[in-house]
């Protein structure tokens, strides 16, 4: 029973604490899209390159520079702006 109980917390306090983790910001550089899966390879300022999902909202280019947000790890981040812009006004426009 004790087991159980300490998983359970555990699982609650790890999701807490992710929801409190801070969004990190990194500018990248696209290198290839796919707007077909809305996924982006982008390369980042130390040269490593990731596939991500596009959330800004936009068309992508290859050579335009964008800002991915993550909460760990870039790789599990996505892309969030496109040129220093923000998401599209329209993505926060209440029906």
């Amino acid at each position: 029973m004790d087991n159980k109980l300490n998983a359970l917390i555990k699982k609650l306090v790890d999701a807490r604490i992710r929801e409190l983790q801070l969004v990190r910001r990194e500018p990248a550089e696209v290198v290839d899209v796919d707007d077909d899966s809305l996924r982006a390879t982008v390369k980042l300022t130390g040269g490593s390159q990731l596939r991500l999902l596009n959330k800004s909202g936009e068309w992508l280019s290859a050579g335009e520079s964008v800002w991915i947000e993550y909460r760990t790890l870039p790789s599990n981040g996505y892309i969030a702006m496109r040129n220093g812009c923000a998401v599209p006004l329209w993505e926060h426009v209440e029906p």
